[in-house]
């Protein structure tokens, strides 16, 4: 019974460590959504860039 419990936890720690990965890359300052924003800012004027 316990070995079940504790195969259960090993993977959802794995998965909380994953998702706490993922965050900390989307939004740390310099992170994923800074990209987005300097893409979003270049496509918003694109043809006209100057």
């Amino acid at each position: 019974m316990f070995s079940n419990v504790f195969t259960v936890l090993n993977a959802l720690r794995e998965v909380v460590f994953g998702l706490v990965i993922i965050v900390f890359l989307i939004y740390e300052p310099e992170g994923l959504a800074d990209w987005w924003r300097v893409a979003r800012a270049y496509f918003k004027h694109w043809p006209y860039a100057y």
